[in-house]
């Protein structure tokens, strides 16, 4: 099942603000910063939470392609993930200035889980390209 977990507006820097929701840590505003000098194979964008405080990366997205499509794998780590979660930004259809962050939900038995190494870990989406 795919969810949105964060909704992104971007400025005329390219920046995206807005927050993410839903991963049992409360509502947290994060910023996609760009990576204007980056070299072959790192990431397109940062992810920075609570920029307007602290201020601490919480990962990074890739630039992808997909049937003509363009869209962000992005992979958020996090002391309290248990596992790095993979998801993936999409610019919104109906908007272009707004972007939806999703992830789907893994579904497995827990003897496929078991057998497979994923104890404990319990959301997929995106492959994040690291």
């Amino acid at each position: 099942m795919r969810t949105v977990i964060g909704k992104f507006i971007q400025d005329q820097y390219g920046v995206l603000h807005g927050k993410i929701c839903g991963l049992g840590i409360g509502v947290m505003p994060v910023i996609f910063q760009p990576q204007p000098d980056k070299k072959e194979g790192q990431p397109d964008f940062k992810l920075i939470a609570d920029p307007m405080l602290e201020a601490f990366e919480i990962g990074a997205a890739w630039q992808k392609q997909k049937d003509g499509m363009t869209y962000y794998s992005v992979s958020i780590e996090s002391p309290a993930l248990m596992a790095p979660l993979y998801t993936a930004l999409f610019q919104d259809r109906d908007n272009s200035s707004l972007f939806n962050l999703v992830f789907d939900r893994y579904q497995q038995t827990p003897a496929v889980a078991t057998a497979a190494g994923l104890q404990g870990r319990r959301y997929i989406g995106a492959d994040a390209t690291p």
